[in-house]
């Protein structure tokens, strides 16, 4: 039976009660693998949940009763050292031992705290400590001062010290003040003596937590605001005897949940808290818990698949998330009644033939779900042959255009080449460009699943085209992003097939045009009506004049400078240039520049082969530290890339690869 395009489920035979998975072990040691003395150990089962204290034995083996799944933070501490701890993703017993604490020496964070007139705060107070590096897990001060560990509170003059955190660690502090909003702050070095932390007078979220299908109120519960923008930071309330809560907080868009023994409110309740209200208030109400658990396995291997993301949806509302286990297990708490859970899409595997499955849970029970397999993305096998249909090619250029792929791949000596994905695109569609490495020949290709080992590539002499860019005036424009567009019967959007860029009399110029591909030639300056577009499909070695197309404007200014030698090297190797080098020169910004690291090492090795240097230039500010490739600083505006022959004298300026055919002329004798 489908109920709104979704899988509907009522598995009563797997309905049991809920498994204890009791007692967490494991040991805590220091950085030797030693025993700390007087160490103490803690466990917090959900943010929403109690904290819980564990016993440590002298040799540092420790052991906390009680029952454990899903998300659960095992944190540590003792004198003279720091917080330590490790998250867990418990689905069964399997994840209950085995856990090892480090811990490190201790160091201290401090500063000082003022609101947002630079007055000082006090009795504000650090709400909790997450460690994000090298471990990540929380330290929940606001649930340990029945341990004897109390929050750090600010001083008359706003000042705190943090002591505890770990030597060498990164930390997310949270301060909170009955008078202003909880502030978060990340990324904290262990040392810090100087933070600064400004409070702001907020919003006020104020509930009321009730019994589904009543008006009782529920005193007790702990309902937790999630952040909805960066950091997602949550904070914590808790309803008095009359069922309500209040909290303050930034303006912004949060998710609200409540949470009560053997009760939890369905979905998390979005809310927009604007500025200009002073107050906000929202109702929440509690069912029943039940609890849904499920495996995710390999279905050719039958191994489990660790990390595959689960989400809970309850009444049309996001109502949590988890990740399975090392043994492929996942389980969730879910109100009582109809729930949705999707299945996220995994790296390595095609997505799940159910991506949604609606189930109904049963109060105070679990639903055991049957095993959801996953079939692994099969590796494709290409060989590329020349225009005979038989002719081995080695060596060949292959570049990915869906799903697009920065860089090459090479055949072997016979031709073949083995493209790997980790995951497919959505539609399936899988279209390359392959190009031989020693003449001008090269051929657009797709691939399919029902083909994936042994598609063929047969390669053609490969066309060229040009034509000059003008205003209405017939001037000539300069700096123009002109390029080819690709689109078969199943396409849902055009794909670029070779993007350059206009020289200063308007021309434009591209070497290596696949033949016997429809193509539509879009010149465009960016904004609306400012376009102007050829359709043409070249025959094998045709050379196509598109001639003058028109676009709106006036001439740019002279475009950015292209004498790479002249810049600051940041890092890597002096590029080899001069003598019967080639230089092919990508630039980027800063932001993108770790991805063009990655790709130019491997492109390098390639196009050394064809006696052509790879160099990156990073537009502004970069801090560089590698020695794989030469690195430069420029001023050149967005991504481009540039080729450079032997003299030095610029070849062609493109947006993404340029052919292999024009890197491979940048080397050759001048004509």
């Amino acid at each position: 039976m489908k109920v709104h395009g979704l899988l509907f489920i009522l598995l009563l035979a797997h309905i049991g009660a809920t498994p204890s998975g009791a007692v967490l072990t494991g040991r805590i040691t220091d950085a030797s693998g030693g025993a700390v003395a007087g160490a103490r150990v803690f466990a917090e089962p959900g943010i929403e949940s109690a904290v819980v204290e564990g016993r440590v034995d002298p040799d540092g083996t420790f052991t906390v009763e009680g029952e454990y799944f899903g998300n659960i933070g095992v944190f540590a501490v003792a004198p003279g050292f720091g917080f330590g701890g490790v998250h867990l993703n418990i689905a069964d017993a399997s994840g209950l031992s085995g856990t090892t604490i480090t811990l490190t020496r201790t160091a201290a964070v401090s500063g000082r705290v003022t609101n947002e007139k630079g007055r000082p705060v006090a009795n504000a107070r650090l709400a909790s400590m997450a460690i994000v590096h090298p471990v990540k897990v929380g330290i929940p001060f606001f649930k340990l001062s029945g341990f004897g560990i109390l929050p750090p509170t600010t001083n008359d003059d706003g000042r705190f010290m943090l002591e505890g955190v770990p030597d060498g660690a990164k930390v997310a502090l949270k301060f909170e003040h009955a008078s202003y909003a909880q502030e978060a702050v990340p990324e904290v070095a262990a040392g810090t003596s100087d933070l600064d932390v400004t409070l702001y007078h907020g919003v006020t979220l104020r509930g009321r937590v009730t019994v589904r299908g009543a008006d009782t109120p529920v005193s007790g519960a702990i309902v937790t605001v999630r952040n909805a923008q960066p950091p997602h930071d949550t904070a914590f309330s808790g309803t008095d005897g009359s069922g309500t809560f209040r909290t303050m907080l930034k303006p912004g868009v949060y998710m609200v949940q409540a949470h009560a023994a053997g009760r939890i409110s369905p979905g998390m309740q979005r809310v927009e808290l604007r500025g200009e209200l002073p107050e906000q208030q929202v109702f929440l109400s509690l069912s029943d818990k039940g609890a849904i658990a499920g495996s995710i396995q390999d279905a050719k291997s039958g191994e489990p698949i660790a990390g595959a993301r689960v989400l809970l949806e309850t009444a049309g509302q996001a109502a949590g998330a988890v990740r399975t286990g090392r043994d492929g297990r996942f389980r969730l708490d879910a109100p009582e009644g109809i729930n949705t859970l999707h299945f996220d899409s995994v790296d390595g595997y095609l997505p799940p033939d159910t991506r949604a499955l609606q189930v109904t849970v049963p109060a105070r029970g679990v639903l055991e779900l049957p095993g959801l397999w996953l079939a692994p993305v099969s590796d494709y096998t290409l060989r590329v042959v020349e225009s005979d249909g038989e002719t081995p090619v080695p060596g060949a250029f292959v570049s990915l255009l869906w799903p697009r792929q920065f860089g090459w791949q090479r055949g072997d000596d016979a031709g073949r080449l083995v493209i790997r994905f980790r995951t497919l695109p959505s539609d399936n569609r899988i279209i390359g460009l392959a190009e031989h490495p020693e003449k001008d020949m090269a051929a657009l290709f797709a691939l399919d699943r029902a083909h994936a080992a042994e598609a063929e590539v047969v390669l053609l002499p490969q066309a060229s085209v040009s034509g000059r860019i003008v205003n209405e005036k017939g001037e000539p424009m300069s700096g123009i992003t002109v390029g080819a567009m690709y689109a078969d019967d199943t396409s849902s959007e055009a794909l670029p097939l070779w993007r350059c860029v206009t020289g200063a009399d308007g021309s434009y110029s591209w070497p290596a045009v696949p033949a016997g591909v429809p193509q539509r030639c879009v010149a465009s300056t960016g904004r609306a009506g400012g376009e102007d577009v050829r359709d043409f499909n070249p025959a094998p070695g045709e050379h196509v004049d598109l001639g003058e197309m028109v676009l709106p404007g006036k001439p740019a200014a002279t475009a950015d400078p292209v004498v790479w030698k002249d810049m600051a090297l940041l890092c890597g190797p002096q590029a080899a240039t001069g003598g019967n080098m080639g230089l092919a020169a990508f630039y980027c910004g800063a932001t993108d520049a770790p991805v063009y690291l990655e790709a130019a090492a491997s492109m390098r090795e390639q196009l050394r082969r064809l006696q052509v240097e790879t160099v990156v230039v990073v537009n502004g500010y970069y801090d560089c530290d590698q020695d794989r490739v030469p690195v430069y600083r420029g001023a050149a505006k967005g991504q481009v890339t540039r080729v450079f022959d032997r003299q030095g004298r610029l070849m062609l300026e493109a947006v993404g690869l340029p052919p292999v055919s024009a890197l491979r002329q940048s080397a050759a004798e001048p004509r």
